[in-house]
């Protein structure tokens, strides 16, 4: 806009005529004069309150105007002392020679220039600033000639300054592993990034990502239980002001998965707000050697197998559990039958290769929530968990695993070529809500184990504190020889319940009744009797027993649907007359063979398939049931079960009892169910032990039901009553 005299001048033509024309027109001219200053001095009035600075300047460089911004900016005190002091703008104002011929050129070619960043002088003090202008050449209305020209002019020097720190800081990250970031949260706990390297964008693949996305694509990234624990890390950094120090795991743009180590340090701004500076580097490849020496520190290098170090600790685990819970673990220290005279025959490699097969054995017989480790040397210890909370049948359950475990040793082993045969001698003590320490367990354990080698190898025993302190083994064997005669053993009765919930039978057990020791579990007697040569007699007794039970039931109308399951070991099974003497009880005793079930171990499967399947057959003639025991961690096979002339097969108890916590397990019950219902084979669920496995079990068709959930082993008598009443008879107690 023109000033003030150009204003004056322009109207002075019509001023003259106006004095001609007559004093009207002169009034009229006159208060247009008025206007124009008034608008002129307003709009000085705006350019004195700008923010920025402005000028005026003529077109070869002298300043002819300069608002206080301005004068502030280049360390002069009034615009009167700048407009005197600055003489040529060009030569005296820019740092850059030629800085002012380039803005000049564009500004004459463009008619008007923004942004134009220049590093200049503070005029009165030389100090170095940059500033950005903005500039417009003003020209005559009338002819187009250039007449002077006005702009803003901004200081920018903190900007520039922090850009040129940001680009310092590039340069160095581009040349430093890993990446740079600040994370800024204010008051208001909104959480945002402030600055990130182009490392850090490549790192965490946000190359793509909109800012405003960032934080949350990052922390869909990271793993769920790393992300927990960050953020919980971070909310204490910010609450005490304390360093940031976190590895995550974090999945990229392109699916890799990455470890990146995280460390920052949070510094408090004036306004409440914290600001951490910070940085992330990728350490997958450290992590990666790290666990490898973790694995070489805590697995075994030959057997793969957790070393003595990580079974103590889960061990220990074990001994929490079952003391918080008021549960039952067991677990059994297992060694090698004569392994010494394989290494010294053999050789070592030999020896080597026996330990790697027997590894795999072991972990093939055992739940993913099971421990096998290598304990030294040839021992190994197996921890079995979730027993139960019931000390009688958790001691069963642990017997019948190392039943199992002995039964899986029957099939040979193949050194380069060489078939070997090998056998455990098994130590078993029970880990339960006592206060027991590790020392003491594998003590137990250790001792029993001995036992058992004493026993005369290849098998297994319980530990029993009464006895150990009595030194009473030597004792217990002469002891149980007359045991039947004397009356001492006695059949207990556990129902079995079928998927309309009516008592459909029972599976019988003995009891040795000792007048010292009180009850004694098959568990602890029957692996001596067989290495003493009793257990013919034992068994002979229980068949005997049972058959003559069944035979009173039948003919009592109330008892006469029962039917009764006998478990006959491998040597009972293979004794010679057997079957002859099985057909004389039956006929004898006048029962339906139908309603008498042989319980077979299923380790008798690892032996001679068509002498097994023969003896069966030969068996079967009586009319007589089969039940495959604890079937599903053992040898079994599908091919036998189509071979073999099997009717029902038992459900493995530690399947059963691991079904809440144990994918595997329920993988393992749905597959064998699938197979039983394939092959039209009754199926039975043993150790049911709570409602959810009964639940469990029924809704996947389960047949049969048998466990603590229902009732404990019972006295004949108590069955019986039981049977009479039931379902309206509450669970009575464990058999004497």
């Amino acid at each position: 806009m023109p000033d003030l005299n150009e204003q004056i001048v322009s109207l002075l033509p019509y001023m003259a005529f106006a004095g001609t024309c007559g004093t009207a027109l002169a009034a009229v001219l006159w208060r247009k004069l008025q206007a124009t200053r008034t608008a002129l001095e307003n709009q000085r009035e705006a350019i004195n309150h700008l923010q920025e600075g402005f000028y005026r300047s003529t077109l070869d460089g002298k300043q002819i105007l300069a608002n206080p911004a301005l004068v502030r900016l280049n360390g002069y005190r009034t615009e009167q002392e700048q407009l005197d002091a600055v003489k040529n703008i060009g030569a005296e104002w820019y740092v850059e020679p030629g800085r002012r011929e380039e803005f000049q050129q564009q500004l004459f070619e463009r008619g008007r220039i923004t942004s134009f960043v220049s590093e200049v002088y503070r005029h009165k003090t030389r100090e170095r600033i940059w500033v950005s202008e903005n500039a417009r050449l003003v020209t005559d209305h009338h002819t187009g000639a250039p007449l002077y020209y006005e702009g803003t002019v901004r200081d920018i020097t903190d900007e520039m300054r922090l850009k040129e720190t940001r680009d310092r800081l590039e340069k160095l990250a581009a040349n430093l592993p890993g990446g740079l970031f600040q994370i800024i949260q204010q008051d208001s706990r909104k959480i945002a990034i402030r600055y990130m390297s182009d490392t850090f964008a490549d790192l965490f693949g946000l190359r793509e990502v909109a800012p405003d996305k960032i934080l949350k694509c990052i922390t869909s990234r990271i793993e769920p239980a790393d992300l927990k624990r960050y953020n919980q890390a971070f909310a204490k950094s910010a609450r005490e002001l304390t360093s940031l120090d976190q590895q995550i795991r974090y999945t990229g743009s392109d699916g890799k998965k990455i470890w990146i180590h995280v460390t920052a340090t949070p510094e408090a701004e004036d306004d409440r707000t914290i600001v951490w500076h910070g940085h992330a580097l990728e350490i997958t490849r450290q992590k990666e050697i790290e666990q490898r020496f973790e694995h070489m520190a805590n697995f075994d290098t030959l057997t793969s197998l957790p070393k003595r170090s990580v079974l103590e600790d889960r061990v220990k685990a074990a001994i929490s559990g079952c003391n918080r819970r008021g549960e039952y673990a067991a677990l059994l220290f297992i060694d090698l039958d004569n392994f010494k005279q394989l290494n010294d025959t053999l050789g070592h490699d030999a020896g080597d290769e026996l330990l790697r097969q027997i590894a795999q054995r072991l972990r093939s017989q055992t739940r993913a929530c099971d421990t096998v480790a290598r304990f030294g040397g040839d021992e190994f210890v197996i921890v079995i968990d979730n027993l139960g909370t019931d000390p009688e049948l958790s001691r069963e359950k642990a017997a019948a695993f190392a039943s199992k475990l002995l039964g899986s040793f029957g099939e040979s082993f193949d050194l380069s070529g060489r078939e070997y045969f090998s056998s455990p001698s098994i130590g078993i003590a029970l880990i339960g809500p006592e206060q027991a320490t590790l020392e003491e367990i594998l003590s137990r354990a250790d001792s029993a184990m001995y036992q058992a080698k004493k026993g005369g190898r290849n098998t297994f025993v319980i530990f029993d504190e009464k006895r150990e302190n009595s030194g009473a083994i030597a004792n217990y064997l002469r002891e149980l020889k007359g045991a039947a005669g004397r009356g001492e053993f006695h059949l207990v009765f556990q129902p079995q319940i079928d998927g309309s919930g009516r008592i459909s039978g029972a599976e019988a057990f003995i009891r040795w009744e000792h007048p010292e020791h009180g009850i004694i579990a098959p568990s602890d007697f029957m692996p001596v009797a067989e290495k003493s040569g009793l257990l013919t007699e034992i068994n002979e007794w229980v068949l005997n027993q049972a058959i003559a039970r069944l035979a009173s039931w039948q003919k009592d109308k109330r008892l006469s649907h029962l039917s009764l399951s006998v478990n006959l070991s491998v040597q009972q099974f293979s004794l010679t007359g057997f079957p002859e003497r099985l057909k004389e009880l039956v006929e004898a005793s006048g029962i339906d063979p139908d309603r008498l079930t042989l319980e077979l171990p299923e380790s008798l499967l690892t032996r001679n398939m068509k002498t097994v399947g023969n003896r069966m057959r030969q068996i079967k003639k009586t009319g007589v049931r089969f039940s495959l025991d604890d079937f599903g961690t053992g040898a079994a096979s599908l091919a036998s079960l189509n071979h073999l002339p099997v009717d029902e097969i038992k459900i493995d108890g530690l399947l059963v009892s691991s079904i809440e916590n144990d994918d595997r397990s329920r993988s393992m019950i749905a597959g064998i169910l699938g197979i039983a219902h394939a092959l039209k084979l009754h199926t039975v669920a043993e150790h049911v032990g709570n409602a959810l496995q009964h639940a469990y079990l029924r809704e996947r068709g389960c047949d049969g039901f048998q466990g603590y959930h229902f009732h404990p082993p019972l006295s004949a008598d108590v069955f019986e009553a039981v049977v009479a009443t039931w379902p309206r008879h509450d669970k009575l107690p464990l058999a004497s």
